[in-house]
């Protein structure tokens, strides 16, 4: 059996002697009638029925057993049968999931082996945000996310439950609110999507709710979740993100000079918003955290900080959260927000609340996450509930410091754009943690959008969560990861040449984020980039006048993205997998937008050559080389994050398709061609109609 396989990797494995053989043979695995339902649920798990004698496995909790009270186990199997002994019942927990694996991968002869066991960080997870594609997820999906996570070995889950950014899709606030308020029916966010379905050939548009709201789901999520071994906490966001409760309740809304409420942030002197704001809290916790047995919370606390895009009326404005109200404005914003934290911090405690986190920018910013804010905390009695997250996802990497006394975590990245092009967080992931571990970090979570084609980060959470200060780097833990994915289907060579094109493609986040993403929708619908130009219009003709030679470089990434989807295709006819199936629709993503844009760029050139007809057929070309794309995703990509996915991508298929046929009919007729920037299909910003909830007017060209 190959043990490289296994994520995360065990600390360590001793070979004890030969294998023997389980061909048909039941594997029980028992417990005490008094042992922990969590230890019960992962002996259940690990069981596997046959018609011969069982191979029986005992576990036995034996807390003093080991150093330091840690999630610590020993597995050991061997001819005459096997014992899993452990520290916790989270440990035990920790065990059946190896043991689980062992047998997956040994299929019918099991090894003789000895394999001793522990967590580096206390802590490991993910923190998924309450944004497009989680709003849509079912329980069904939570508890599939949960299973992965326990497989992982991961103990916690963040789900962001209240969220607001600036004026997106429509023309409206991006704003998330994914658990109802019975008693405060104007609290919510309704959606409108509108995209092309290939599979349908028909435009789809969706009018929702958070499925979480209309099922009433986050009680069920957090039980689930605490039977699976994975602490669920909500993130609540404010005093920044904050948008929707001071709009539904002005009377706590931070205030202009003039008194005026601005519908952004609170006021903080405000008496009302404090008692909003617990009436808040106090109802997810009463009705989702104690009933299920949860202690944990996340306050917020990120990006307290001016914003274009706040006012729906004049998104060209930056408006900032802070009020200016006569009792609020002469108070440093530092000491405000310490004492918000503070504040709320001890309300949580006082309601049961025992596990308090919090993300560190804000404070950052002001120079207030000090030892004036340590002390205030060790003053209230929090030290041993409130917990700092330090987050960054690019370089360079943010080190906790290891001076002030506080818990810490370190909160890299793993994923967060699904309808973006694919990407590679391994890099930030690895080195965050190291830099946590060394500064006494105990928690090791990664914010996303939960995507299953983020695999590979997931895994390297895992692995560097689970295993720090060991001999394997970040290299070869892609090398073995490639091998456990893709062998004995292709070769080793292969299997690392796979991923390597793979990275070739993907592996650079500046790539990623930057000219790759700007070829999609998504950086478009931000105010900033609304006041520069239509998408995608001057997209395409930045590509066809640049002298930077972007197009080059977005050949080369796609091209090693095809060359990597050729080997993925290649181990995928051999041994099928999920997540072969990700991996390939995502490279087949960046090849196809790839020959969009350079049919688009070929179609703008035959046009300006006084060629409408080579135009008509190249943009032609374009619009089916997204459909193609889109088609794919559709096909395998989580239902949840489809609509999404598509809808972005439905704005560069509807002005291909648009400009095709504008453009046919104009090589049609025997008029002269107007100036390709005067055409009606390069007038008109397509946003409206994708993602608007008004009924918009006829679209020159025609809806196909």
């Amino acid at each position: 059996m190959d043990f490289s396989r296994l994520f995360p990797q065990p600390k360590r494995i001793d070979i004890t002697g030969s294998a023997f053989g389980l061909e048909g043979r039941a594997v029980r695995v028992e417990t005490g009638q008094d042992a922990p339902a969590l230890v019960q649920r992962g002996a259940s798990l690990a069981s596997r029925t046959g018609d011969d004698a069982p191979y029986v496995v005992r576990i036995d909790l034996q807390p003093d057993r080991f150093d330091g009270g840690r999630d610590a186990y020993l597995l050991d199997l061997n001819t005459g049968g096997g014992t899993l002994v452990a520290a916790t019942e989270a440990a035990a927990w920790h065990g059946c999931h190896t043991l689980c694996a062992i047998l997956d991968l040994a299929g019918n002869e099991l090894p003789a082996v000895q394999i001793e066991d522990w967590p580096d960080f206390a802590w490991r997870g993910l923190y998924v945000e309450s944004k497009w594609g989680s709003d849509r997820m079912t329980l069904d999906d939570w508890k599939r996310a949960i299973d992965h996570l326990a497989e992982l070995k991961f103990n916690v889950l963040g789900i962001g439950v209240y969220g607001c950014w600036v004026v997106q899709y429509g023309g409206q606030r991006t704003e998330f609110l994914m658990v109802p308020f019975p008693d405060e029916p104007e609290l919510v966010t309704p959606k409108t999507l509108r995209y092309y379905s290939p599979a349908a050939s028909d435009w789809q548009v969706l009018d929702y709710l958070p499925t979480m709201v209309t099922e009433d789901l986050f009680g069920e999520i957090v039980a689930y979740g605490k039977a699976n071994g994975v602490w669920v906490r909500p993130h609540f966001n404010s005093p920044g993100h904050n948008t929707l409760f001071p709009r539904v309740f002005p009377e706590i809304s931070a205030r202009d000079e003039a008194g005026n409420p601005i519908g952004y942030g609170f006021c903080l002197s405000n008496p009302n918003t404090w008692e909003t704001l617990f009436r808040l809290y106090d109802s997810v916790v009463d009705r989702y955290l104690l009933p299920n047995g949860s202690d944990w919370f996340h306050m917020g606390l990120d990006e307290v900080e001016a914003y274009k895009g706040i006012s729906e009326e004049d998104p060209t404005l930056a408006i900032d959260p802070w009020c200016r109200c006569p009792d609020c404005r002469d108070k440093p914003h530092a000491e405000q927000l310490q004492d918000y934290a503070i504040r709320v911090a001890l309300h949580l405690k006082e309601k049961g609340i025992t596990h308090i986190t919090m993300w560190n920018d804000a404070l950052d910013k002001l120079n207030a996450l000090d030892d004036t804010f340590a002390a205030k905390v060790k003053g209230a009695g929090l030290a041993d509930n409130l917990v700092v997250q330090y987050w960054r996802y690019q370089e360079p990497v943010l080190v906790p410091p290891a001076d002030l006394g506080l818990r810490t975590w370190s909160t890299p990245m793993s994923g967060y754009w699904p309808n973006l092009f694919s990407q590679s967080y391994t890099t930030n992931i690895t080195r965050m943690l190291a830099h946590g571990s060394r500064a006494g970090a105990e928690g090791a979570d990664a914010y996303c959008l939960y995507d299953p084609g983020f695999d590979r980060n997931y895994v390297c959470l895992a692995e560097f969560g689970w295993n720090q200060g060991g001999e394997e780097d970040l290299y070869q833990f892609k090398s073995r990861y490639a091998r456990a994915l893709l062998t004995p289907a292709l070769e080793p060579w292969q299997a690392a040449e796979a991923m390597d094109q793979y990275d070739q493609a993907f592996g650079s986040e500046a790539w990623g984020e930057t000219v790759a993403a700007s070829l999609l929708y998504y950086w478009h619908t931000y105010p900033a980039a609304r006041e520069t130009g239509i998408y995608p219009r001057d997209t395409i003709l930045e590509l066809a006048g640049s002298h930077l030679r972007p197009m080059n470089a977005l050949r080369r990434a796609a091209n090693s993205a095809r060359a990597a989807a050729g080997w993925f295709e290649q181990a995928n006819a051999v041994s099928p997998s999920p997540i072969l199936d990700e991996y390939i629709v995502e490279c087949r993503k960046l090849g196809g937008v790839a020959d969009a844009y350079v049919a688009a760029v070929q179609g703008v050139a035959a046009y300006d050559s006084g060629n409408p007809a080579g135009a008509a057929d190249r943009f032609g070309a374009a619009r089916d080389a997204i459909r193609d794309v889109m088609a794919g995703l559709e096909r395998v990509k989580s239902s949840f994050l489809v609509p999404q996915i598509l809808r972005d991508l439905s704005a560069l298929y509807l002005p291909f398709d648009r400009l095709a046929s504008e453009i046919g009919a104009l090589a049609d007729g025997e008029t002269e061609l107007p100036p390709f920037l005067d055409l009606a299909s390069n007038r008109e910003d397509l946003d409206r109609y994708l993602a608007s909830a008004e009924a918009p007017e006829p679209i020159a060209g025609g809806i196909r």
